[in-house]
């Protein structure tokens, strides 16, 4: 659909693992812990909100609402 997803893989290139397939998914950043993926996304529709995610693709949390785009999370 024109927009960015987001994949994990192991070094070598194997065992990827597509984590989104909604809107455009952009700006990844790891927890410190490595569990958790923040980044910016439209799949709430239209703007880019700030976005959290588990490691495996699970427990989709967006964290922003604002009225204009919320991108680059760190």
């Amino acid at each position: 659909d024109g927009g960015f997803q987001m994949f994990t893989a192991d070094p070598d290139g194997g065992n990827s693992l597509q984590l989104t397939s909604i809107g455009s998914n952009e700006d990844p950043s790891w927890s410190p812990d490595g569990r958790y993926l923040a980044f910016a996304s439209t799949a709430g529709g239209g703007l880019f909100h700030v976005t959290m995610m588990r490691a495996d693709g699970a427990a989709v949390n967006q964290l922003t609402n604002g009225r204009t785009d919320d991108t680059q999370p760190s």
